[in-house]
């Protein structure tokens, strides 16, 4: 039996080993004969009976057989196990590679054994085991880190948060899916990790730079305790933070915004009654400086000097009112107001002073205002009236006729200029209408369609009065042109009438001085004088008896002005 075992076990070991080799015996001959002899002799000498040994040598068999059985059917199992788990092991190294984009390759052919094929497969499994293991944590930290500074970054809202949270990597492949755990992966988190951790920082300088002049601006307005922007701080860098921060931020600017133009007015109407009351320098109290201080003190420091120089204002409003009306009456003096308009806006003598006062206070900064909006304007008006005076005064020496028949060598000179003048008044005038024009309706708009007047008209109705002048005095000038033209044809339709008669004149025979005896005259005759063409005939007459022409047949008619021009 214990032979038949050891034969056993010899065939499955031959079975087990690869081809080609050797193996020897489970248990040697000699060794089995003296283990069963040792047996025999430990029987006999405790007196075991001959069956009870046999019966034991037969179960003893019967162990061995079962064991090699169970040995040989666990081997066979293995065979089978090592073959599905070697199936399974390379899918698992097929998803590693393809998670990780690295390339696998047990270093085994289909021909060896598979035990063999299974441990190449298992090694190569378990190096990418170890880099999934470090990949995914590399991930896992960047995600992580990503992640959370997003949500601080967030608004804080649940919306807000979900969308951060989701977002982190959600545009990136799962761990367990292909590509979901690459370099460049990782890279690509690092990069938005390094992003947002910029963005922070910013945000952190941004708030601090915020709170700073927060804290500036609450120190100046004397509000100390709200220094800091309570309800910020736990908000880290968030969206939130950051609102919230400039809100208060924009609240304090607003109101530094209204103090300062408070205390400007104040500034301004101080400094007005310090001039009407004509308060010496010296007794002007010293006031905070609003660029220094905004706090409610100073205010409140500002509307007591206020009060104490309006109660002087009412002791001394008989003299204010006269000293007032005067301002007034210079202010409507230099803007051209005229006096119904004055009178419209200014009570007269008599009734409350303090209404008097208040009514010639109140025209006087209306006034003020107008003539600080309307530099540009009333300039360009006084450039008008200049060139008005001139065209004047250049109409005038115009119909001057003896302008004309002036000596010297500057009456050329004079002409030129008077004709550029002209010119140049042509062009500027009707610009200058245009532009004052626009202005002007600038003007009404900006002040609610309020009319602005020159002299008690307005100034578009103005302009339009010189205008039509200005055509009314072509027209004439131009019909007064038209009836000179036609007495000139008429006079030189009656010369060609005497031309056809015989008479030719301004010929002249007689028996006059001789050639020599007196000079020609080489200058303009004035009326009934010779021409020098004239006194040429005179001076050498023609032989013959004398001629016959009319009475008026030497008498020149004076040239006119533009004749002379031309």
């Amino acid at each position: 039996l214990l032979n038949r075992a050891a034969s056993l076990t010899h065939v499955a070991s031959l079975r087990c080993a690869p081809p080609g080799t050797m193996s020897s015996p489970l248990l040697p001959t000699d060794e089995q004969q003296i283990a069963l002899a040792s047996l025999r002799t430990a029987w006999s000498e405790i007196g075991l009976p001959h069956a009870e040994a046999e019966e034991a040598i037969t179960k003893l068999a019967g162990e061995l057989r079962s064991v090699l059985s169970r040995t040989v059917e666990g081997e066979q199992a293995r065979k089978a196990q090592l073959t599905a788990d070697e199936a399974s092991l390379r899918g698992e190294l097929s998803a590693l590679s393809a998670a990780l984009a690295e390339p696998a390759s047990p270093g085994t052919s289909s021909s060896e054994p598979p035990l063999l094929r299974y441990r190449a497969v298992i090694s190569e499994v378990e190096r990418l085991r170890v880099l999934r293991d470090e990949r995914a944590a590399q991930r896992s930290a960047a995600a992580s880190s990503l992640h959370a500074i997003l949500l601080e970054l967030s608004t804080g809202t649940p919306e807000e948060e979900q969308t951060r949270s989701t977002a982190a990597d959600a545009d990136e492949p799962a761990p367990e899916g292909a590509g979901g755990l690459t370099v460049e992966l990782v890279h690509r988190l690092r990069q938005r990790l390094e992003a947002a951790e910029a963005e922070r920082a910013a945000r952190l300088e941004r708030l601090a730079a915020l709170r700073a002049a927060a804290d500036a601006i609450t120190e100046q307005l004397g509000t100390k305790e709200e220094a800091g922007c309570e309800g910020t701080e736990g908000d880290g860098a968030s969206y939130r933070a950051l609102s919230a921060l400039e809100a208060r931020l924009d609240h304090l600017r607003e109101e530094k915004k209204r103090r300062l133009h408070v205390l400007s007015q104040c500034t301004e109407y101080i400094a007005e009654l310090r001039h009407k009351l004509k308060i010496p320098e010296e007794q002007h109290p010293d006031l905070p400086s609003p660029e220094k201080d905004l706090s409610q003190q100073v205010l409140v420091t500002y509307h007591t000097e206020i009060e104490r120089l309006e109660a002087l204002k009412s002791e001394r409003i008989s003299e204010l009112i006269p000293e007032t009306r005067s301002r007034v009456a210079a202010l409507a003096a230099e803007l051209h107001v005229s006096a119904a308009e004055l009178a419209a806006a200014v009570s007269s003598d008599g009734g409350d002073e303090e209404q008097q006062l208040y009514d010639l206070e109140a025209e006087e900064r209306r006034l003020r205002e107008r003539q600080a909006t309307t530099v540009k304007l009333f300039a360009l008006l006084s450039k008008r009236e200049g060139v008005l005076q001139q065209r004047a005064e250049m109409r005038a020496s115009a119909n001057d006729p003896n302008r004309l028949l002036a000596k010297g060598a500057g009456v050329a000179r004079r002409l030129l200029q008077e004709e550029r003048l002209r010119t140049t008044i042509e062009k500027d005038l009707p610009r200058m209408n245009k532009r004052l024009r626009e202005m002007t309706a600038a003007w009404e708009e900006e002040h609610a369609g309020e009319r602005l007047h020159y002299d008690g008209a307005t100034i578009v109705s103005m302009l339009a009065a010189q205008e039509e002048d200005d055509a009314r005095i072509e027209k004439e000038e131009k019909a007064r042109k038209e009836a000179e033209w036609a007495a000139k044809k008429a006079a030189r339709e009656e010369a060609k009438g005497l031309q056809a008669k015989g008479v030719r004149p301004g010929a002249r025979y007689s028996n006059g001085p001789r050639k020599g005896t007196a000079p020609a005259r080489k200058s303009a005759a004035p009326d009934g004088a010779l021409t020098p063409r004239e006194q040429h005939a005179v001076n050498s007459p023609r032989k013959g008896p004398p001629a016959k022409f009319p009475p008026n047949a030497f008498v020149t008619p004076a040239p006119t002005a533009k004749e002379n021009h031309a």
